[in-house]
């Protein structure tokens, strides 16, 4: 009978577990852009030759677009009698109000007409979905941003922060008095799941939010390795709001991974100088130069960070990962511990801790992150995987 060394088979386990943090992009949205310097105009960000000929993008005006049968629904609802008494904006949101009870929210971005058939989409899906039908009603409609309690995922080495725009239906009988002063017109939130517990960030314009429709095309374009046609729909994006900073931070993405690190260089490096948000921009030109082994100046980008209030939990996985590393085993372990302590359900984060602990030789506290990493995965083939490691650490004989 021969005892199985639990230590041997817990090191080979962490080795094959390891987090890669890569890319920081958004689902929805990201935090509002104000005016940067005029030279932006004067910054060429494209590089067309680097890549293949534009595809076929959809245009703006077919983001909006619903079908005859659609249109007759919404309009006989709208126009019905019996609701001739309710303000128009008010109608509206009552017709959206019916179609989201019924809604199934997930991390795609849809056309209005898409969003309608399916019943399904994210914040921005909604979005247009909402402007489609406020066209039609004669209704003004506004675009916000807006944040709540953050939620964090990884998704195809993609971090995902759910920040997003909602739309404003504004109330049309409202008139604002002579001489007095309004911090916002009344108006009526569409957002799938209000809880009062959002925070209200900015006002956009309606280019702002149509180029933020194109960035998630983007990221998705991104998530497959489809970097030419990403490459279009960020340029695209810039195209319609010029000052989207986040359309800077997707485009040093695609240039990254593309291979063409110079221009990625560029691209962060403007954007860090001229846009004052710029947080997503120094994590992901920190990236690029630990790949480059550019360990001093990626440092040095880490240190700007720190100094920035963030309740994003990556930026401490990214530097316990880092201390790992290192072989600073006793920091990392404080860098994911407070990691946790901001998003505990972060399985990938736990996988990392359970690595360090081994590394310090606390065995059973390896095994317990194990055991909640199991318990937090949402996805089966990760709780699957995480159970057969820590089934292989239990004692056996032969």
């Amino acid at each position: 009978m021969k005892r199985i060394n639990r230590h041997d088979k817990l090191a080979h386990l962490l080795r094959v577990l390891v987090v890669q943090i890569t890319v920081f992009l958004t689902a929805c949205s990201s935090v509002p852009n104000v005016p940067v310097p005029q030279e932006i105009s004067r910054f060429s960000v494209r590089y067309d030759e680097a890549f293949a000929s534009r595809p076929d993008i959809i245009a703006v005006e077919e983001l909006h677009e619903i079908s005859v049968e659609q249109r007759q629904h919404f309009l006989d609802y709208f126009h019905d009698k019996k609701r001739e008494k309710i303000a128009t904006h008010e109608r509206l949101a009552a017709y959206l109000e019916n179609f989201t009870d019924k809604f199934l929210y997930e991390n795609e971005t849809y056309t209005a007409e898409q969003t309608l058939a399916l019943s399904r989409g994210n914040c921005m899906s909604l979005a247009t979905l909402t402007t489609a039908l406020a066209d039609l009603a004669d209704v003004e409609v506004g675009y916000q941003l807006a944040d709540s309690t953050p939620v964090f995922s990884f998704r195809d080495s993609v971090v995902i922060k759910g920040v997003h725009v909602r739309t404003k239906l504004y109330d049309p009988s409202f008139v604002p008095e002579e001489g007095r002063f309004y911090l916002r017109r009344p108006g009526l939130k569409i957002d799938y799941f209000p809880s009062g517990a959002e925070r209200f960030i900015s006002n956009v314009s309606k280019n702002n939010y149509v180029s933020r429709y194109y960035l998630n095309l983007a990221a998705v374009a991104i998530r497959e390795k489809n970097y030419s046609r990403a490459y279009w729909l960020a340029i695209e994006s810039l195209d319609i709001y010029p000052l989207n900073s986040d359309a800077y931070n997707t485009l040093g993405i695609i240039y990254r991974r593309s291979g063409e690190v110079e221009k990625a260089e560029e691209v962060y490096r403007y954007g860090i100088e001229n846009f004052p948000d710029k947080l997503t921009l120094l994590k992901n030109y920190r990236t690029l130069l630990s790949l480059q082994s550019r360990g001093d100046e990626a440092k040095l980008i880490s240190e700007k960070i720190e100094k920035i209030d963030d309740p994003n939990p990556f930026p401490f996985i990214y530097a316990g990962k880092e201390a790992y590393d290192a072989g600073r085993y006793s920091e990392a372990i404080k860098f994911y511990l407070r990691a946790l302590n901001m998003a505990p359900y972060i399985h990938e984060a736990r996988i990392a801790l359970a690595q360090s602990y081994y590394r310090t030789g606390k065995i059973s506290a390896a095994e317990k992150q194990l055991q909640a990493a199991i318990e937090s995965a949402q996805e089966p083939i990760d709780r699957k995987l995480y159970q057969a490691k820590l089934m292989s650490l239990t004692v056996e004989t032969d």
